[in-house]
C-alpha cells in the first residue's frame, strides 16, 4: 500500500467448514480400496467409523449453501491507480457490506476521491479487480450499472456541462447521463428532478446555468442528482464543502436518518 492511503481492510473470506474439510478430504485422494474392510467403507474391519469421501452431490450442495452468503455491495482488490508512473493509490482492498455505511478519512492527496471514483465505476483503475452489485467492472455495462449508483462530489461537478441548468443536471442521472440527447425521460422524471432540487434548496436557481451557480449552489446540484435514480449505493465525497451552516445541518440529519 502507498504510503498516506485510505486505510481499509478487507475481512477475509469465510468459507462453511464442511466445505473446507470435504476439498480438503478431496485434494489427498484418499484411496479408499487399500485400507477398506469386508463391508467396503475404510476401518470395517477395525471397528472405527466407517468414513466415505464427498461425492459430487455433496460438493454441489455445500457450493449452494454458499451462495445464501450475502455477497458485498462493494468488493475492491488489489486495486491501484498510477499516473505518470507514479501510483496515486494502493494497492488497496476494501469490501462493504449492504447496509454499512463508511466514513473514508485521510490528508489532502491521499487519494480519498480517486477511491470512491474507482468504487462508483467513474474511474477504471490501472490494476486489481472491481466488482459492485454483483458486477465486475470490465465485463459488464458501467454505464447501466451507475443507473443505480449515486455519487456527489467535485469530480462529478467537473464533469457537468456550464450551459445546462440545475433542473436538467438532475434529471439526466436517471439514466447516468450528463446530457438529456441520448435518452427519453418522462413527467415523473422532471418531477422529481424538480422536486430534489427544492429539497436542496436550489429551488429560485433550478433554471439558471450551472456554470453561474455558486460553489455552494454546484455542490447542491451534485447532491441532488446523486440521489435522483434513488441509488442502491450512494457515494458523497465531502458533500458538506461549500455548503452554508444551515444547509450542512439538514444534510448531515437526513444522512442519519
Amino acid at each position: 500500500m502507498a504510503s498516506g492511503d485510505p486505510v481499509v481492510d478487507q475481512p477475509a473470506a469465510n468459507l462453511p467448514a464442511a466445505k473446507a474439510r470435504a476439498e480438503a478430504d478431496s485434494d489427498r485422494g484418499t484411496d479408499t480400496s487399500t485400507h477398506a474392510g469386508s463391508d467396503g467403507y475404510p476401518g470395517a474391519d477395525s471397528g472405527t467409523d466407517p468414513v466415505r469421501r464427498p461425492s459430487r452431490r455433496d460438493l454441489t450442495d455445500l457450493e449452494a449453501d454458499d451462495q445464501d452468503i450475502p455477497r458485498p455491495m462493494i468488493e475492491l482488490s488489489d486495486v491501484v491507480v498510477r499516473r505518470s508512473g507514479r501510483a496515486i493509490l494502493g494497492p488497496i482492498s476494501w469490501s462493504v457490506g449492504d447496509g454499512e455505511r463508511w466514513v473514508v478519512l485521510g490528508r489532502n492527496g491521499c487519494g480519498k476521491t480517486t477511491l470512491l471514483s474507482v468504487a462508483s465505476m467513474n474511474l477504471w483503475p490501472s490494476a486489481g479487480r472491481v466488482e459492485v452489485l454483483g458486477e465486475q467492472y470490465g465485463r459488464t455495462d458501467s454505464r447501466e450499472l451507475r443507473r443505480r449508483i449515486g455519487y456527489a462530489g467535485s469530480s462529478i461537478e467537473a464533469q457537468m456541462d456550464a450551459a445546462l441548468t440545475p433542473r436538467v443536471l438532475i434529471m439526466t442521472a436517471r439514466h447516468g447521463a450528463f446530457g438529456p440527447w441520448w435518452h427519453t425521460y418522462s413527467d415523473a422524471d422532471r418531477e422529481r428532478a424538480a422536486a430534489l432540487g427544492e429539497l436542496l434548496g436550489l429551488g429560485a436557481h433550478l433554471d439558471q446555468p450551472f456554470g453561474t451557480l455558486s460553489a455552494g449552489e454546484r455542490r447542491r446540484t451534485s447532491i441532488a442528482r446523486a440521489l435522483m435514480p434513488d441509488p442502491e449505493i450512494l457515494f458523497l465525497d465531502e458533500p458538506t464543502a461549500s455548503l452554508d451552516l444551515a444547509a450542512r445541518e439538514w444534510l448531515l440529519h437526513d444522512i442519519e436518518r
